[in-house]
């Protein structure tokens, strides 16, 4: 890579690595399920699973320079071809699990900021997914249309919504250590340490790992760090320690403003600046300043992602795997039938939870476990990919190693494969409680009966996994008989 292109500096690098994987929604949606206990699994992840899994990607990304940089191209160089396909496949419908948690999470936004409050009640799961597809069908007709104004306004109110994180945690502090406010919660110590005997705390850590999501594609940025791969190992250790401090500082901010049991997953960004509010003299009005800011900042995320996730797919498999009509580009070389093949996936994806939940609360918990189970599939294929580059690509030149030893490397890696495989398992069957309540005939209340959280959990698992092994088959049957072709000839 030429001298030319690397233009990233040591703080920018920093910068982009905060903002790529930060954010405040994730503080709260550890605290409402976790409290305390969330504060260190905060910086556990950020040790045991966020710096290793960058690092990784560098090393990655380093062996494949002047590749394009993605799953496919990385698992490829490694494990071949087929499992490149299923990496980035399910990497593609990782992203459309997602959506649902970014487009549910945009209509609450967008009803704080204009309504002061949050128009759904809590029996209104179907009107929430209705309204969700309405507006994520909008969205992909305007991302047919070009992204550019939507982008370009996601960057302003990412900067802000980032500053309103940084704006709590700072004033948090001020009402209780400086203005005299008495805390919501005192915690000690031995309440900030999970206990992995409970299922949830378990469960937890899938959330966890899915609020990282973003770091990994750090590693690409390895080539175009000015001071090549030492500043890069510099900006990223650093960035880490950042992230895992915000991360902490926000769970113990989160403790001083309200307690575990008045946070929810809809509504508690909102309850947190409410009270904060009362605390600081502000009035109401804030929270509709917070709900546009975090609106627009999603909208503009949602929009840039719905077109760069198709892209990059397209911009990695082997021409062929995919039908021809799926790949067709308009005028403004955009994927527009793909676009509005993933919008119809998105739209089954928020309707099947909704056959059998009601409460706006159980919904919002599934699309992230959802998310989260679903994302670490793809990670699973990153690792092993890597446990292929150390153990049988020894030879593979590259300028960045995670560590210099291949035995420290594996360990690493096959000790961050068992935490996904242990997530994935936790993450994707109901707790063993709610199990034993229903078998005894217990009500359940609002929560998902645990047969249907099965089924839609591993629904969905099949469903997108059988897609890419039929695709696949597809593919090397013609493969094989454009080989034989000439022969015959």
């Amino acid at each position: 890579m030429s001298e030319s292109r690397k233009v990233i500096g040591f703080s920018t690098l920093v910068m982009m690595t905060l903002t790529c994987v930060f954010g405040f929604r994730n503080v709260i949606n550890q605290y409402a399920e976790l409290g305390p206990a969330s504060i260190s699994l905060w910086l556990m992840g950020t040790v045991v699973y966020f710096l290793p899994m960058v690092l990784m990607m560098g090393e990655m990304a380093s062996a494949n320079a002047g590749k394009k940089a993605g799953i496919y191209s990385w698992i490829e160089s490694t494990m071949g071809a087929k499992w490149a396909f299923y990496g980035s496949w399910t990497y593609f419908f990782a992203n459309m699990f997602y959506f649902t948690v970014l487009t549910s999470t945009l209509v609450v936004y967008f009803s704080w900021g204009i309504m002061g409050s949050n128009f759904f009640g809590q029996d209104s799961a179907l009107a929430l997914a209705i309204t969700c597809i309405a507006v994520f069908w909008l969205v992909t007709f305007a991302v047919t249309k070009g992204v550019g104004f939507l982008s370009k306004l996601a960057q302003v109110a990412g900067v802000a919504s980032m500053g309103l994180s940084l704006l709590f945690i700072i004033a948090a502090l001020v009402s209780v250590f400086v203005m005299g406010n008495a805390p919501a919660q005192s915690i000690t110590v031995t309440d900030t340490l999970p206990s992995f005997s409970d299922w949830n705390t378990l469960v937890m850590i899938g959330w966890l790992l899915f609020a990282f999501a973003g770091g990994e594609g750090i590693g690409v940025y390895i080539g175009d760090t000015e001071g090549g791969s030492r500043t890069f190992v510099k900006a990223i250790t650093v960035a880490a320690l950042m992230i895992g401090a915000l991360y902490c500082l926000g769970g113990y901010a989160v403790s001083l403003i309200v307690e575990q049991h008045n946070l929810d997953l809809t509504n508690g960004i909102f309850t947190l600046f409410l009270l904060l509010g009362e605390q600081l003299g502000i009035g109401h009005w804030i929270v509709n300043i917070v709900g546009i800011t975090l609106a627009i900042a999603t909208l503009g995320g949602l929009a840039v992602w719905v077109n760069s996730s198709i892209q990059v797919m397209f911009s990695e498999l082997p021409e062929g795997i995919l039908p021809e009509k799926l790949t067709e580009r308009d005028d403004n070389d955009i994927p527009a039938n793909a676009l509005w093949v993933q919008a119809a996936v998105v739209s089954v994806l928020f309707m099947v939870p909704t056959l059998g939940i009601d409460s706006v609360e159980t919904l919002m918990k599934t699309i992230i476990s959802m998310s989260a189970l679903n994302l670490l599939v793809p990670t699973i294929f990153l690792i092993l990919g890597y446990m292929g580059l150390r153990i049988g690509n020894k030879a593979m030149p590259r300028e960045f190693k995670m560590v210099q030893s291949d035995k420290l490397a594996l360990f690493i890696a096959a000790a961050m494969l068992a935490v996904f495989l242990l997530a994935a398992v936790v993450t994707s069957i109901p707790a063993p409680e709610l199990m034993a309540d229903w078998l005894n005939g217990k009500d359940l209340g609002d929560q998902a009966h645990p047969v249907f959280t099965l089924l839609v959990n591993f629904g969905g698992l099949t469903f997108y996994l059988g897609m890419a092994k039929l695709l696949w088959t597809r593919y090397e049957s013609r493969q094989l008989q454009a080989d034989l072709e000439p022969a015959v000839a």
